[in-house]
């Protein structure tokens, strides 16, 4: 790496691959699919709108779980991207009196679990209400990432499916971490723009909350919505750590929807008779912690190569750089004697992207700074 920290074009091993050739094509397949699957219940509503109103994450999930989530409206779910012009707008409260519309912001009324009519105007993207209080959505800086406020009851079911002890899940306000998380992404576009547009183009919203023993995680069934466990509170790295690692898990699963391409197994075949460090992972959720792995290293070897960190940032990104790169070191030992058996071409060509580029800047990178192997 330059002492600027630009790279060559080699140095990019084919992550414009993964971003663009394979991710892009991804997403219009998924959007169409969704596109479809809308039109079967609201044809008028799904031949109205762009493709990027059916990567709205609450949509998605209701849809992909037909009958297992309270319903929010179609057309409340999907308001920032319709027609630009002010219009009545039926939309649907929660028990709370709520009413989330994602993109604008939300509604708060003493009318609970009720639909209420309300005035959208696009030019200022605000929603009025008789008897209602508007405040509109947060986002993390300038990335167009919503920062989730209230937890609506499509989150609140999704939620409820894969968080255990779900009463212990509690919403941080964002007050408590807007400014680690404004900081973050700084960091980040400055590490890697190109990483940087395609997380604001394939995360759409971020739910930051605590819970005793929960992971941070995204997952397929929400898709495009990452979430992040700031039990230990908030601090830069934390966001950076979360904003590449969950976010990276949505742009690769939007890059590997044709997952089998990747493989020469079926992709959900466990590891573990390979070799008994794979654990319980299969084929398919270890080519995931790869890319994340990796893209953790990348970020944060730009971070300190590049002389983005402040002084007082130094510390705790050398301290995450040492624990993701001993288990990216780890994952590409292991699975290095088996990779043919396991990756298609197009699967070997990620993997010994990641091997080189660990080998031409991870490893440097840790020597310089001293970091603990």
């Amino acid at each position: 790496m330059s002492p600027e920290g630009a790279m060559s074009p080699n140095d990019r091993f084919g992550l414009d691959h993964i971003l663009d050739d394979l991710r892009l094509p991804g997403r219009a397949e998924l959007a169409a699919v969704i596109r479809s699957v809308t039109g079967g219940a609201e044809p008028d509503l799904a031949a109205s709108l762009p493709d990027e109103a059916f990567f709205e994450p609450r949509l998605f999930c209701q849809l992909s779980n037909p009958g297992v989530f309270e319903l929010m409206p179609g057309p409340q779910l999907t308001m920032a991207w319709a027609a630009a012009e002010p219009r009545p707008v039926t939309i649907r409260t929660d028990a709370a009196g709520v009413a989330v519309v994602p993109g604008i912001g939300l509604v708060r009324i003493d009318r609970p679990a009720a639909e209420i009519s309300v005035d959208y105007v696009p030019t200022t993207a605000e929603l009025y209400c008789d008897g209602g209080e508007f405040t509109h959505a947060l986002f993390a800086a300038d990335s167009g990432i919503e920062v989730v406020r209230h937890i609506d009851p499509v989150l609140a079911a999704f939620l409820g499916e894969h968080v255990e002890a779900v009463e212990s899940l509690e919403a941080v306000h964002p007050d408590a971490f807007a400014a680690d998380l404004a900081r973050a992404v700084e960091l980040i576009a400055a590490a890697d723009e190109s990483y940087y547009r395609a997380l604001c183009e394939s995360v759409c919203g971020m739910v930051v909350f605590t819970h005793p023993d929960a992971e941070s995680f995204a997952a397929l069934g929400m898709h495009g919505m990452i979430f992040v466990n700031a039990v230990q509170g908030s601090s830069v790295d934390l966001f950076v750590e979360h904003l590449v690692h969950q976010g990276g898990h949505v742009l690769f699963s939007e890059a590997t929807l044709h997952r089998a391409d990747f493989f020469e197994i079926e992709p959900d075949a466990e590891l573990a008779y390979l070799d008994a460090e794979f654990g319980n992972r299969t084929a398919y959720n270890f080519l995931h912690g790869l890319f994340t792995e990796h893209m953790e290293c990348r970020i944060l070897v730009d971070i300190l190569s590049g002389a983005h960190a402040r002084p007082e940032e130094i510390a705790a990104f050398d301290a995450h750089l040492a624990h993701v790169a001993d288990r990216h070191e780890r994952d590409l030992r292991i699975v290095a004697e088996h990779a043919r058996k396991v990756f298609s071409e197009e699967g070997i060509r990620l993997f010994e992207g990641f091997t080189s580029y660990y080998a031409a800047h991870v490893e440097p990178a840790r020597a310089l700074s001293g970091s603990p192997r």
